[in-house]
């Protein structure tokens, strides 16, 4: 009933944001409009990484699910018989990888954004190696190497070629190694309620228009590639020498409400909330782990 008062609250000034934004010719043909949005991530990331620790996740939701996201890392962390190489996928300034890199021999960060890359070089981690590259063209890592992998903060949905990734993490995985990967879910409560009529906490929005993920940063709105997944589709992609080891969703309401400064207090107690309801279809990303 509160959500559904938040909604009306914000209806009026919502359309009025909605009738007066721009979109993209729509006769642009899928090869050119999939250019657009590689473009469209490149500009992003330029932006973002600045600011990509200090100031990205401080929306209310974001900063939820990257907290629930770590616990889910460090969980998986507990699972793992050795330490060998932590591979950071789409590692962007390598803040997921952070916490848990000196536990490893080696990490290993790709990312397709010079801009991210350059900003986690010069954090001068020791035994760390920064690259970029394009998740698109594999990974460009030894058989049976990787001890832990990362693809986390809804990195797995924004590759086109999902279902030969998998065959390279099934590759990369040494023997009882273990992957985290992060999806958008299709299946999410901000799907199931509507289109909320007003800005959601969340950075990122799925548009429907034009299929594409809308990433709000400071006051632009870059449009990238991604795709929603049921858990269905994702463990019918998943090939059958990788194992399937758990699921979760995360964040659900806080997923849907609007764009509002919350204390600490307040957050402390939704945070309670949405870790009981962790688990639950309707969460807007679902994290898995799998292992070899």
């Amino acid at each position: 009933a509160v959500l559904y008062e938040v909604i009306g609250q914000s209806c009026k000034e919502q359309m009025i944001l909605l009738q007066n934004r721009p979109r993209e010719p729509i006769e642009l043909d899928d090869g050119s409009w999939q250019n657009v949005l590689r473009e469209n991530l490149l500009a992003l990331t330029e932006k973002a990484a600045p600011m990509y620790e200090s100031g990205y996740g401080e929306r209310l939701a974001t900063r939820l699910y990257l907290r629930f996201e770590e616990k889910v890392i460090l969980r998986t962390l507990e699972m793992l018989p050795h330490r060998w190489l932590l591979l950071d996928a789409g590692c962007a300034t390598g803040r997921g990888s952070a916490k848990i890199r000196k536990t490893f021999d080696a990490l290993l960060g790709y990312d397709i954004s010079p801009a991210m890359i350059r900003c986690a070089e010069t954090k001068q981690w020791e035994r760390a190696t920064f690259m970029v590259h394009d998740l698109e063209m594999g990974l460009p890592v030894k058989d049976n190497s990787v001890s832990l992998l990362l693809l986390n903060f809804g990195t797995a949905s924004e590759i086109r070629g999902i279902r030969e990734m998998f065959r390279e993490v099934h590759r990369v995985l040494a023997h009882n190694g273990k992957a985290v990967l992060s999806f958008y879910n299709s299946e999410a409560l901000f799907y199931e309620i509507g289109t909320v009529p007003y800005l959601p906490s969340l950075r990122a929005a799925w548009d429907e228009v034009r299929p594409c993920l809308d990433v709000r940063v400071e006051g632009e709105t870059f449009r990238i590639f991604a795709h929603l997944f049921t858990l269905e589709e994702i463990l019918n992609l998943l090939p059958a020498n990788l194992r399937f080891i758990e699921t979760t969703t995360f964040p659900t309401i806080s997923s849907i409400l609007p764009d509002i400064n919350f204390g600490e207090a307040e957050t402390m107690i939704l945070e309670k909330l949405e870790t009981q309801l962790a688990g639950e279809s309707y969460g807007a990303y679902r994290i898995l782990v799998v292992g070899k």
